[in-house]
């Protein structure tokens, strides 16, 4: 049944704020992208030189300036009807674009986020495309889960063998970087003066490492969860990074949903 007890449910809306956020976001900066900015296609389409001259022209057609942005559109009025409606459709459409976003900026606009974002479309267009399949519907849900748990527990493992992480350096140097917390300087440069950021590291590198856990326990997952959303809800409040907090929130939903069904 699709509805609010569907387990991957919550994942289709939360992933459509994220791609309703991010195209919004890149139609706001469309100067940087056209015939005269930093990221003009008549640059980039050189990347692509090795393909069939078929497929640069549909590249041509749907990545230079004028045509990207209705691209971005349609992008955009299909997660908001994906608010409403569960469609492999629609989800179909969302990835493409965001696929054809990362070919635009020769990879990723905004690195990690967006390749969450496309593993998140990629399995849930798989899942609802194969509904009647239990089995397959599981698999896609486990691939979002094994990314998500491979990506704080990667991440914990570099953070322990840095010693400047360990001893809370690391942290109080990111809170004084104005280019990663932009306006709040002020802020967070007195939160370093006050806050105890050994331990606060510690405490982030003790939660990615426990991150495999909540694969093998539910009850550890439902209380590890609520940690996690809430450790990227203070890296979008004070770095800026807004677009973590929507790509693994919208992720989250199928780590529930595996570990729930992993426990029995």
């Amino acid at each position: 049944m699709i509805g609010p007890m569907d387990p991957l449910w919550w994942s289709e809306k939360l992933i459509a704020v994220a791609v309703i956020v991010q195209l919004s976001e890149l139609l706001a900066v469309r100067s940087v992208y056209s015939d005269v900015g930093v990221w003009r296609w008549n640059t980039i389409r050189q990347d692509f030189a090795f393909l069939p001259q078929w497929c640069r022209r549909i590249l041509d057609g749907g990545l230079r300036a004028g045509r990207f942005e209705l691209v971005l559109v349609s992008g955009l009025v299909a997660a908001v009807c994906l608010l409403f409606r569960s469609s492999a459709a629609l989800l179909a459409v969302m990835l493409c674009v965001s696929y054809l976003v990362a070919l635009r900026w020769r990879g990723a606009f905004n690195g990690g986020s967006d390749s969450m974002v496309l593993t998140v479309l990629l399995s849930l267009f798989v899942a609802r495309l194969f509904s009647a399949y239990p089995t397959i519907v599981f698999a896609s849900a486990c691939f979002v889960a094994v990314q998500v748990v491979s990506s704080y527990f990667v991440a914990g493992v570099v953070k322990l063998r840095e010693p400047t992480w360990r001893d809370g350096s690391a942290l109080g140097m990111i809170l004084r970087t104005p280019a990663l917390v932009g306006a709040r300087i002020h802020q967070t440069s007195a939160l370093q003066r006050q806050l105890p950021l050994r331990g606060l590291a510690v405490g982030v590198i003790g939660l990615e490492l426990a991150a495999p856990l909540i694969l093998i326990s539910f009850p550890i997952c439902l209380a590890l969860v609520p940690l996690y959303a809430l450790f990227h809800l203070g890296n979008a409040y004070l770095l800026g990074l807004n677009r973590f907090l929507l790509a693994w929130g919208s992720a989250l939903p199928c780590v529930v949903f595996v570990s729930r069904v992993l426990s029995g």
